[in-house]
C-alpha cells in the first residue's frame, strides 16, 4: 500500500491559456485505446491521455475534487504520473506536490495515475489479404472502471461542466488540430471577430424561435434580417460551406475574421502548421518554406482502388513498428527527416524517434514525418511513392507484411480503425 508521505498535500492551479485551453502539457501524450474487449464488445477506440511511455492515465474520480487521492491505493497496480523538472501548470492540469518531494500530474484537480497492466505499445495486427495494420484489441485501458467504476481513463475532451445547447456538439476538429464546436452534422463552426459584410460561403448557425436566450457561455442574439443566431462568448456562430467533411476547416484559410470555436487546442511544435486541404482534409507542413510533410506508411490493398486521399492508414502502433527503419542510407537523399530540438519531449500527437545518427526526429500519430527533395513551396509531388516488395516464395502470398511501404501526405484527418477482427480471430484460434 502507498504510505501516508506519498500523498499530495497541496495543489497548485493552471492559469489561463490564450487562444482556448492547450490539451497536453510537455510529456502528457494523447493516444488511442479500447476500453474493454473490441473482440466482445465492438465499440470504437477512445482518444485518452497518455504518459511519456504511452500508458493511459487515470483519476479515481471518486475522491473529493482537490483532495489526496493515492491513501489507502496499491502502489504496485497504481503508479503516480510524475512530472518531470521544472514542470509548470498549464490549463486544467496541475501539479500536486508530495510530502516526499515529488510532483505529481493533476488534471481537473484530481491527482492522475498510470495502471501496472496496461501496456504502452501493442505490436499492430495485419489484416490477412488487405496487409493494412490496425489497431490491436489488445490495446486496453485495462484499469477503466475498477473497484465499480472509481477509476476512470482520462478521455480527451472538453469539461464535462461545459454545457452546449441543443443542435451544438463538441468534436475532434483534426484540420484544426483540437476539439471544437460543430453542429449536428458534424460540421466545424466558426466564431466571428470582425465587422463588414460577410461572403456567402459563410452560414449563421440558426437557433430556433423558442431557444434560451442564455445557457452558460451560449446566447441567442438577432440578426438585421430578424434571424436568432447563437453565439458563444458572444460571437456569433457560423459554419463553411466549403467544409464538405466532419473535421474540415477549409474556412481557417478563406477569412481572417472567422477563427474555429476551438475548445481544446492540441499541441503542435513550433515551425509547423496545417495546410488547408479541401481533397485531404488539412495537412501538415513546415512553416519556413511551406514543404509538405510526409509519412511512410506499410502498402496494403484498398478494395476502393489505391490510397484513400483522406489519409487512410495504418494504425499509430504501426507507425511505431516502423519507427525510422523504413528509411536510411539511400533514402535519405530523397526524403529528409523533419528534426526536433535535443531537448523535445512526445507531447500530445508527438512522438520523438531517435535516429541512427543519435538526431531526434518528429513523429505524427505514430509516424515519422518527412520532407520530400523535389517538392516546392505547397506542392506535393511526395504523394503515393511506392516501395513495392516482391515475395521470395509464393507460399508468401498474400502476406501483407511483404508489399513493402509506400508514401503519404500527413493528413491530420481522424484515424480510424478496421480490420482488427480478422488478426484477433486468427490468434484466438491458435
Amino acid at each position: 500500500m502507498l504510505a501516508a508521505s506519498l500523498c499530495p498535500t497541496w495543489v497548485l492551479a493552471g492559469g489561463a491559456i490564450p487562444d482556448e485551453t492547450l490539451a497536453t502539457p510537455p510529456g502528457i501524450r494523447i493516444k488511442f485505446t479500447y476500453f474493454g474487449d473490441p473482440r466482445v464488445n465492438i465499440q470504437p477506440p477512445r482518444r485518452v491521455f497518455a504518459d511519456a511511455s504511452n500508458l493511459p492515465l487515470y483519476v479515481r474520480d471518486r475522491a473529493p475534487s482537490g483532495k489526496p487521492t493515492c491513501a489507502g491505493e496499491d502502489e504496485t497496480l497504481w503508479h503516480r504520473a510524475l512530472a518531470p523538472a521544472g514542470a509548470r501548470p498549464l490549463g486544467q492540469w496541475s501539479l500536486v506536490r508530495c510530502n516526499d518531494g515529488a510532483m505529481q500530474w493533476a488534471f481537473r484537480s484530481h491527482a492522475v495515475y498510470s495502471y501496472a497492466k496496461d501496456k504502452g505499445f501493442v505490436p499492430s495486427p495485419v489484416h490477412p489479404f488487405s496487409g493494412q495494420r490496425n489497431m490491436s484489441p489488445y490495446d486496453r485501458a485495462n484499469g477503466q472502471g475498477l473497484e465499480d467504476g472509481a477509476w476512470q481513463a482520462l478521455v480527451v475532451g472538453p469539461d464535462p461542466a461545459f454545457v452546449t445547447p441543443p443542435g451544438i456538439g463538441v468534436s475532434e476538429v483534426g484540420s484544426a488540430s483540437g476539439q471544437a464546436l460543430v453542429d449536428d452534422a458534424g460540421h466545424t463552426l466558426y466564431v466571428f471577430q470582425g465587422s463588414g459584410a460577410i461572403g456567402h460561403d459563410w452560414i449563421p448557425l440558426v437557433a430556433p424561435m423558442l431557444a434560451t436566450n442564455r445557457l452558460g457561455r451560449f446566447s441567442v442574439q438577432v440578426r438585421p434580417d430578424g434571424l436568432s443566431q447563437w453565439a458563444v462568448d458572444q460571437a456569433p456562430l457560423y459554419r463553411y460551406r466549403r467544409d464538405y467533411f466532419a473535421g474540415d476547416a477549409n474556412g481557417n484559410s478563406s477569412d481572417t475574421r472567422f477563427r474555429v470555436a476551438l475548445l481544446m487546442r492540441y499541441f503542435m511544435p513550433a515551425g509547423i502548421s496545417i495546410r488547408q486541404d479541401e481533397i485531404r482534409g488539412g495537412v501538415l507542413m513546415t512553416e519556413a518554406g511551406h514543404r509538405t510533410l510526409y509519412a511512410q506508411d506499410f502498402l496494403y490493398i484498398d478494395s476502393w482502388g489505391g490510397q484513400n486521399a483522406r489519409g487512410k492508414r495504418g494504425s499509430p502502433a504501426a507507425g511505431e513498428e516502423l519507427g525510422v527503419a523504413g528509411c536510411v542510407d539511400g533514402c535519405l537523399q530523397t526524403w529528409h527527416p523533419l528534426k526536433a530540438p535535443d531537448k523535445a519531449t512526445a507531447t500530445g500527437d508527438w512522438a520523438i524517434y531517435v535516429r541512427p545518427d543519435g538526431s531526434k526526429q518528429w513523429a505524427y500519430q505514430g509516424f515519422a514525418l518527412y520532407t520530400y527533395n523535389d517538392d516546392g513551396p505547397d506542392q506535393l509531388n511526395g504523394q503515393d511513392v511506392y516501395n513495392i516488395s516482391v515475395p521470395l516464395s509464393t507460399s508468401d502470398v498474400p502476406v501483407a507484411r511483404n508489399f513493402g511501404t509506400y508514401w503519404r501526405a500527413a493528413s491530420v484527418s481522424a484515424w480510424a480503425p478496421g480490420g482488427y477482427r480478422e488478426k484477433a480471430d486468427e490468434e484466438a484460434h491458435q
